[in-house]
């Protein structure tokens, strides 16, 4: 019984978790980092790596929803060194969001 307690490997599987931020950009300069996102995503790796599981960072997407004019530049967020994608549609709990929250993704 030893032996086969040794051998038993337990696997965890974590899917669909999803972040959410609303951020001010008031005073943000086009190209700077914005938000809490960053150390939001280094709590879900330290979490990951704790428990032994590993965040799959090429799964991984990120939306923007911006009603502003005049837009700058919001950089990607990164799962270590490598930027998420940026999506314009995204599907959540079986409801499709648009980056311009309209419903034509649901109504398609």
């Amino acid at each position: 019984m030893e032996v086969l307690t040794k051998t038993i490997l337990l696997y965890l599987w974590m899917h669909d978790t999803t972040l959410s931020e609303v951020i001010d950009v008031t005073n943000h300069v086009s190209g700077n980092c914005i938000g809490n996102s960053e150390n939001n995503i280094d709590n879900i790796i330290w979490f990951t790596e704790n428990e032994q599981m590993e965040l799959n960072a090429k799964k991984c997407n990120e939306m923007v929803v911006d009603f502003r004019k005049n837009k700058t530049v919001i950089p990607p967020v990164c799962i270590g060194q490598q930027p998420m994608s940026r999506v314009k549609t995204y599907k959540l709990l079986g409801l499709w969001i648009d980056d311009d929250l309209n419903w034509e993704s649901n109504t398609e």
